[in-house]
Parts: structure tokens; C-alpha cells; sequence
């Protein structure tokens, strides 16, 4: 009887053994005051659930540790967790009971309490959001201004970053800190500025940024063996709306642009006077936005007359900080390669845009403009040489008998002789290479073929393309070549036309990669048409056999 009933007492106090421990480390708290709350579990069961505690509290940080220990030969463990609380409301508040598989806490009250602040006072951890403006366009830039302050020493922190659905937040720079003072203390600020960018019409919620960290309390210690305490704090801002108005009615544009201020520039390089057809030249248009992000600029694409080939390049963009939020740029490069002389036609672009300040609408322009495109320079093989002896001028000697005797008469007649031999004989060696190879009949073709290979495995594509022009004018005399597009047009063999088509596209698109093998492999394996003259004889016979 006495051993059941020994049994059933340990029964019974065996879940108070067990039972989850709560405790806190201060009561009361004042409000917007960070506290701990410290939960001890002595199995090894389940996590406590810490998810009622959110109903009045919000939990800022939570760490965990497990002790063990051996007494008497038998081990134990310990599971703590600690949490950072804060909470929402005065007043008594109520930790309530917090369960753990089976097991479970009582519940715990907390006593909340405004802080004593004297008229000009603020708690000694604070944050502050500004918004400008209150009301703003569609996409328009909205500046959030957010500065944490703290009196005393700050031990460790984490700020966190304002948040809204429905907008796009940019941090702009890098925060600075500074000081001032607030009734009889002295805080340090430290201030984080950001752009937003509402995508939605109506009212919107931006959530304020929240501060948790630890405080040093007492910074003077009375011995060597004292150290710091450092208390949890906590802050957080006040939550703000903003009013999103649609785009203006008086917009005519196609595209909505709010901005502070737009500039639209050209340049074109090579910054020269003379162009000439056949030679790239680029347009370089800049677009730049005060108050924009880079993602919502875009350039309208020109139209370009005939004559003219354009090949305009992926637009390269960034955002940067500026005094008055974020500044936008956009820059767009179109690679143009004329076909005729003449005057090239650029054709103006239009920006239409929303001026915030002066709430209408403007237009960037950048205005039409002539170019004088000039002939393309020709390149001819050179002329050839022919060195004609001249005779030397006679010699002045004085009068006597012996003048007559001179030898350089017979000299002369000698040169003159030998010169006359010397041009039949070059006479006739050109009569008889009529019927002589295309390559041997044009010497400076050959000449350019064999620098153009060289140039091709080199792999300079422009470099390439000047080499394939001197080329082609060498093969193809007395036509007028100005680009790639007129040499795979006379050249004929498809093989060629594909590769220089090819060369052509990577000129203008530099991120396109380009092999130069497939062009040296047409250019070895490419034989020019023969003139019919080359098949006949130079002179009919005198004597035609007949049939």
C-alpha cells in the first residue's frame, strides 16, 4: 500500500519536473522598450511554439543554447531559448502560456508603461521616415528620408530598409551620420536615403524601417573586473501612405515620363566635316532624367532614308545618385555606313515628358541635321614605270685637231643601239603574254590577294574590310565599290557573298563574334571570271586555213 501510494505521488509531480520555465527580465517596460524573455525545457522533446506570443509582441531576435551536465554518474541536458520582445500596446499585457509537445508554461503578465518624458524629451532610440511628396504621379520619384537616432553608446545594431507592395525602392548612395541635440541630450543620427517608384494607382503603404540592437548602459567601471552591460532597444518608425495619382490628362506622349528635368544630346564620330561613302560613321544619343531609374528610359528608334545602312546597338544605361534623388541616363549608338554621296538625312528624335514642377508637358528634341557624304577614294594599282635612257649631253671641249679623234661619238651611238634593242625586245615579250594567266596579267591583283590573307589571319575585321575593298577595285577596275554589299555583289560566287555578308554584320555589332576561316577559304578557292579576249589570239592569222 505504501510503495502504490509512493508511486502515484511521483506521478503526479513528475510534469511539474518537466513543465516549460518562463521568465523575464523586467516588468515594468516602457513602451517602445525591447525586453527578454527567457523559456527552459529539460527534455530533449519538441521547440517550444512561439507563435501566440505575436499577437501582442513582436519578436525582434531569438537565440538558443543547450547545457549539459553530469551529477552522480547520470547526464542531463537543458534547452534555453531567449527572445527579444517588444510590445505593441500599453498596458497590462499577457505572455501567454507557450506549449512544447506535451508540455507547457504558465501564463506570465507584463505591466507596459509610457516612458517619463519631461516637454522637449524623446526616448533615447528613435525613428524617424520622411516622405516627399505626400502625393505623387504614377511612376514618378518619391524621396524617403529615414535617420535612426541614438543617445548614448551604441553597442551593436541592425536598421532595416523601408518596404512598400506595388513599388519599386532604390537606395540612393551611402548613409552619413551626423549629430544633434533633442532637449538636454545629444543623439547621434544616422541618415539612409531612398528613391520610390509607385507602379500602382491609389493609396499606398510604406512600411517603416525597424531598429533592434543593444545599448551600453553604464560605460564607467569602478574596477579593472567590471565590464559593460549592454541592454536590448528597440525602434521602429511610423508607417505612412501615399497617394498615387494617374498620368496627367494634358500628356499627349505615348510613353508616361515624370521627371524633374530631361536632356536629349547627339554626337557623331568621327567628329569630321568630310564623310565619304563606304566609311562607318556612328550617332551617339544620350538620354539623361532626373528622377528616373535607367529601367523606365527609352530612346525612339529613327527612320533612315535610303542610302544609308544603320545598325543600332543594345542601349547601355545605369542610375547614379544625384542632390535630388536618383539621375537615369540611356545611351543609344547606331553604327551608319553610307552607300551614295551626297546629303545624308538624319532624321530628328522626339521625348515627350511630364515637367513635376511646372506640372506640364515639355519635349526633348534633338534636331534634324545633313551630313555631306563625299565620293568614295578610289584606289587604282600604280602606273607603270618605263625608265627612257637620255642621252648625254656632248661634251665641251676646246678646238684642236685632237677633238676629232674623240671617242665618245662612238659611245653614244653604242647607248642609242643598245636602247633600241632593249625596247623590241620588251615589245615582243608583250605580244607573246596575251594568252598568259589572269594572276600573271594583273600583278597588283595578285599583290593584294596576298596581303588581304594576310590581313584575314591577323583576324582585325575592320582591317580586313579596307584589304577586301583594295581587293575587289583591283579585280574588278573602273567599278565603283563602296562597301561590302557592292564586292559580293560583283564577286558572284555564293560562298563568298555568305562570308562577306558575314564580315559585314560584325562590323557593325560588335558583340557578334566572327571567324575569319570560312572568308580565307573563299578567297583561295575563288577564280574570277575570264574575258573572252582571253581565249582567242591576240591577232587573227594572216594566212586562215581553210576548210
Amino acid at each position: 500500500m505504501v510503495r502504490w501510494a509512493l508511486g502515484l505521488a511521483l506521478m503526479l509531480l513528475a510534469p511539474a519536473s518537466i513543465a516549460l520555465d518562463v521568465t523575464v527580465d523586467r516588468s515594468p517596460v516602457m513602451a517602445g522598450e525591447a525586453f527578454e524573455l527567457t523559456v527552459r525545457k529539460a527534455d530533449s522533446g519538441p521547440d517550444p511554439d512561439f507563435a501566440p506570443l505575436q499577437a501582442d509582441f513582436q519578436i525582434v531576435n531569438q537565440t538558443e543554447s543547450t547545457q549539459f551536465s553530469y551529477v552522480n554518474g547520470k547526464g542531463s541536458s537543458e534547452h534555453k531559448w531567449i527572445l527579444t520582445l517588444v510590445p505593441k500596446r500599453v498596458g497590462e499585457l499577457t505572455i501567454p502560456a507557450l506549449s512544447a509537445g506535451t508540455e507547457r508554461s504558465q501564463p506570465l503578465r507584463i505591466q507596459v508603461v509610457q516612458p517619463d518624458l519631461k516637454a522637449g524629451q524623446r526616448p533615447e532610440v528613435f525613428v524617424d521616415m520622411m516622405v516627399e511628396p505626400a502625393t505623387a504621379y504614377l511612376r514618378q520619384q518619391v524621396l524617403l528620408t529615414v535617420r535612426l537616432n541614438v543617445a548614448g553608446q551604441l553597442a551593436q545594431g541592425s536598421l532595416s530598409d523601408p518596404t512598400a507592395e506595388g513599388a519599386v525602392i532604390e537606395k540612393i548612395g551611402t548613409q552619413t551620420e551626423s549629430q544633434k541635440i533633442f532637449g538636454e541630450k545629444r543623439y547621434r543620427v544616422i541618415e539612409r536615403r531612398y528613391a520610390l517608384f509607385p507602379e500602382n494607382v491609389g493609396s499606398l503603404q510604406i512600411r517603416a524601417p525597424s531598429f533592434s540592437g543593444e545599448i551600453v548602459e553604464d560605460n564607467r567601471r569602478r574596477s579593472i573586473f567590471d565590464t559593460n552591460v549592454a541592454r536590448s532597444v528597440y525602434a521602429a518608425g511610423q508607417d505612412q501612405n501615399l497617394q498615387v495619382m494617374p498620368p496627367a490628362r494634358d500628356f499627349s506622349g505615348t510613353r508616361w515620363l515624370p521627371a524633374a528635368a530631361v536632356q536629349l544630346s547627339e554626337r557623331i564620330t568621327p567628329d569630321s566635316t568630310e564623310h565619304r561613302a563606304g566609311d562607318a560613321l556612328t550617332r551617339v544619343i544620350e538620354l539623361r532624367v532626373d528622377g528616373q531609374l535607367h529601367t523606365q528610359l527609352e530612346i525612339p528608334g529613327a527612320v533612315y532614308p535610303p542610302g544609308v545602312q544603320a545598325y543600332p546597338e543594345t542601349p547601355a544605361g545605369e542610375s547614379r545618385a544625384g542632390r535630388a534623388g536618383l539621375i537615369g541616363t540611356l545611351t543609344q549608338r547606331v553604327a551608319l555606313v553610307p552607300t551614295e554621296s551626297g546629303e545624308l538625312h538624319l532624321p530628328e528624335i522626339r521625348i515627350p515628358w511630364w515637367d513635376i514642377t511646372q506640372q506640364r508637358q515639355r519635349v526633348a528634341i534633338v534636331p534634324a541635321r545633313n551630313l555631306h557624304i563625299g565620293h568614295p577614294v578610289a584606289t587604282s594599282p600604280p602606273p607603270l614605270s618605263s625608265s627612257v635612257p637620255t642621252a648625254a649631253p656632248p661634251l665641251q671641249t676646246e678646238a684642236g685637231p685632237a677633238a676629232r679623234f674623240s671617242i665618245w661619238p662612238w659611245l653614244t651611238g653604242l647607248t642609242t643601239m643598245a636602247w633600241l634593242l632593249t625596247g623590241l625586245a620588251w615589245f615582243l615579250s608583250t605580244r607573246t603574254q596575251g594568252t598568259a594567266d589572269d594572276t600573271t596579267d594583273r600583278p597588283h591583283a595578285a599583290m593584294t590577294q596576298r596581303k588581304l590573307l594576310r590581313r584575314l589571319q591577323a583576324g582585325n575585321p575592320q582591317a580586313c574590310r579596307s584589304a577586301l575593298l583594295e581587293w575587289g577595285r583591283a579585280q574588278f577596275p573602273g567599278e565603283n565599290l563602296v562597301g561590302l554589299t557592292d564586292l559580293a555583289t560583283l564577286a558572284g560566287s555564293g560562298d563568298l557573298r555568305r562570308e562577306l555578308a558575314a564580315l559585314d554584320r560584325a562590323l557593325y555589332r560588335p558583340k557578334q563574334s566572327w571567324d575569319a576561316s570560312g572568308l580565307v577559304r573563299a578567297i583561295r578557292s575563288y577564280r574570277p571570271a575570264k574575258l573572252a579576249t582571253d581565249q582567242a589570239p591576240a591577232l587573227p592569222a594572216l594566212y586562215p586555213e581553210s576548210s
